[in-house]
């Protein structure tokens, strides 16, 4: 019986190994990189992230020589395009020799798959073969039509070669995506209408435009500097017996702290059903629950697993998820009326504060506090799912406290849009005026518009270390080493912004019971 059942468990795990084995092989994709006027490195990271997350597919990437390679490095890199099943491209740059470029024109017309990401839609302009796979690419009006979609029927606009805008794009901002073939297989199940992360929307593209399938479209907002139209942002394009989907969303710039865009669920959704989709014509996987809403992003939770970070002897002894009302309760504020439940219906369940606390703290210091009442924490780790409600300028802020002994002696990590003195560290009170004590830090953190973030604090009382993370879990985007104080508080809040908290979990050997009685309850 033994022998039986040990027998059993090897062929259920082989079946469940992707079916490697007994089942299909896994989806072969050639990633392009090694030039683009945008970061290529981490939009390459992030777009092999995605599809190695989703199990299906097995990702080599083939990187270019370098702009101001001579030409020997060029006649070496010869890609195998059919060795795989897609071929990703993350490429923006010189043009390639042309034995490459037929190479690639031979493998889609012969049934290859090829996904365009945001600016290779800019690159080869001279290519004709490569205008027409991706249809509209980065040129200026005269090169070619350009195409709108009328919002209320889906019909397709032509704009005439000279007419119209050329190419180009309004203000990095989130915008609402709507889904115009809900019954192809890649948007099959996604809702027709969801909030995309902070992006460029790119409008006035430039091209051949034949036998184009928009897939989903974005309003180009006037207010944003758009074009007042509905712009094609995911379509699908026949090439022989290949295809082509091009997707325009994806913007990570060179210096860019953040990769809203790559990270947003709706995002990384499609883009992987896509390959899946130019593989083998069909689409298993599955739409998230956790998907975008009309009103909110939803970002990729990019945490590794506790049990890899977390030090050892810590537990998770603290998790809050704010699925009821009754959540509130954990908490004890500055100012109780600053403070509210937003249930579903305003999007993600969180803690919002929505309005400044009439509250004034003994020394110079956050004005907004909400602190987890009846715990305190010495080592910890505490991870944070939270949004940033406020309008955008400099000092654009959300803060998280620790070691909180009293309203005149805490720590607390300001996260803002951009750092100084005062902005954008760790800081100490300690009887008076807060003071910077962090030791390294970044230029400012981009917190979008509608863009959830996960925010990790590490803490360890014997050493001293502060560690501040934000989405990038590999390395923190601020540090510091301090002893002053031991246990305290824990919490969430602004200088004089709004937020959202929509979840937090804290490791910790232990923690002391201990209530808060300087600040008030919900309804106190």
């Amino acid at each position: 019986m033994i022998r039986t059942r040990t027998c059993c468990l090897i062929c259920l795990s082989l079946l469940v190994l992707g079916g490697e084995l007994y089942g299909e092989e896994k989806i072969r994709v050639l990633l392009l990189d090694g030039q683009n006027n945008h970061n290529w490195v981490e939009t390459s990271e992030s777009l092999r992230g995605a599809l190695e997350r989703a199990g299906l597919f097995q990702v080599v990437t083939s990187s270019s020589p370098p702009q101001d390679a001579e030409s020997g490095a060029w006649r070496r890199w010869w890609p195998d395009f059919r060795a795989f099943d897609v071929v990703v491209s993350n490429y923006n740059g010189q043009s390639w020799p042309r034995a490459v470029e037929e190479a690639l024109e031979e493998y889609v017309h012969s049934g290859g798959g090829l996904a365009i990401v945001h600016a290779a839609n800019n690159a080869f302009p001279e290519w004709e073969e490569y205008n027409r796979m991706i249809g509209l690419g980065w040129r200026d009006r005269d090169y070619g039509d350009g195409i709108a979609v009328d919002d209320a029927s889906g019909r397709l606009l032509r704009i005439p070669q000279g007419a119209g805008i050329g190419s180009g794009h309004g203000r990095r901002h989130s915008y609402l995506v709507r889904i115009r073939k809900p019954k192809h297989p890649i948007m099959k199940g996604i809702p027709v209408r969801w909030m995309h992360a902070t992006d460029e929307l790119y409008h006035g593209q430039r091209g051949p435009a034949l036998d184009m399938t928009i897939l989903a479209s974005a309003y180009s907002d006037p207010r944003q500097a758009g074009s007042g139209q509905h712009e094609p942002l995911v379509w699908v394009i026949p090439y022989g017996q290949g295809r082509v989907v091009t997707n325009l969303m994806g913007h990570h710039w060179s210096g860019q702290e953040h990769r809203n865009s790559l990270h947003c669920v709706g995002f990384q959704t499609i883009f992987t059903r896509s390959v899946e989709w130019l593989a083998r014509d069909r689409v298993t996987l599955p739409v998230p629950d956790r998907f975008p809403t009309t009103t909110e992003v939803v970002m990729v939770d990019l945490t590794p697993a506790p049990g890899l970070e977390v030090p050892a002897g810590h537990r998770l002894l603290y998790n809050q998820a704010m699925g009821r009302k009754e959540a509130l309760r954990d908490f004890v504020f500055s100012d109780p009326a600053a403070w509210r439940y937003s249930g579903r219906s305003q999007g993600e369940p969180a803690l919002e504060h929505y309005q400044q606390s009439r509250y004034e703290p003994p020394h110079r210091s956050p004005l907004n506090i909400a602190l987890i009442d009846g715990q305190q924490f010495g080592s910890f780790v505490a991870d944070l799912r939270v949004r940033q409600t406020g309008r955008e300028y400099g000092h654009r802020d959300l803060c998280f406290f620790f070691g909180f002994q009293d309203p005149a002696h805490f720590y607390y990590a300001h996260i803002a849009s951009r750092t100084d003195d005062h902005a954008h560290n760790i800081f100490l009170v300690d009887g008076r005026a807060r003071v910077k004590i962090s030791t390294t830090t970044t230029a400012g953190h981009d917190w979008g518009e509608r863009d959830w973030h996960q925010v990790r604090i590490r803490r360890d009382l014997e050493s001293g270390s502060i560690q501040v993370f934000v989405n990038d879990m590999s390395k923190p985007i601020m540090s510091a080493r301090d002893k002053t104080f031991a246990e305290g508080w824990i919490g969430v809040g602004s200088f004089d912004d709004t937020g959202k908290l929509s979840r937090i979990r804290i490791w910790t050997p232990e923690f002391v019971r201990k209530n808060a009685d300087f600040f008030s309850g919900p309804g106190d």
